[in-house]
């Protein structure tokens, strides 16, 4: 781990409205898609059922909470697995890494206003065309993979939000 992979890690999480991110999950799949979109971070990802997930991303989140730098709390709710509410705040990240995560303000802005399901698809997706499935096999493997989750409208707000990141959809994508 190098120090400015866990620094950004702290700035993406605090650049989310009121500084929070909800679910590990959720961060996973940010943190994947916006490094898909050149966010300055090297995680490497591997795709499970979930989605794109990151031993790495997860372990500088643990030294990030040990640290105090970043809170995480346990949300109770009604799911199989409780839910983490992540917060950082700008005061504590050091101000050259608040100046380079500002430039990522407004896909940051993207992931984080859009639903979780559409950011899970939206990942999976990405994730399978990284493996280098073409835009209609990485499809196929998302209905597949993700079952009820996927509807034609959810297909398609996924696909609207990397267009919005500005990565590829339907053009290969780059290695």
């Amino acid at each position: 781990m190098n120090r400015e992979s866990f620094w950004f890690l702290a700035g993406l999480i605090a650049a989310h409205p009121d500084g929070r991110v909800l679910g590990r999950l959720r961060l996973q799949r940010t943190a994947y898609l916006l490094q898909r979109a050149g966010f300055p971070s090297n995680y490497l990802f591997s795709l499970f059922f979930g989605g794109p997930y990151s031993d790495g991303l997860f372990a500088e989140l643990r030294m990030l909470v040990q640290w105090e730098v970043v809170r995480e709390t346990k949300q109770d709710g009604e799911a199989e697995e409780p839910d983490f509410l992540i917060e950082a705040e700008q005061s504590m990240i050091p101000a050259d890494v608040r100046q380079e995560v500002a430039r990522f303000g407004e896909q940051i802005g993207a992931v984080a206003k859009s639903d979780a399901l559409i950011l899970d698809l939206a990942a999976t997706y990405f994730a399978f065309r990284e493996l280098g499935s073409n835009h209609d096999a990485a499809l196929q493997s998302l209905k597949r993979q993700k079952g009820s989750k996927w509807k034609p409208e959810r297909e398609a707000a996924a696909l609207g939000l990397l267009a919005s990141l500005r990565l590829p959809v339907t053009e290969p994508v780059a290695s």
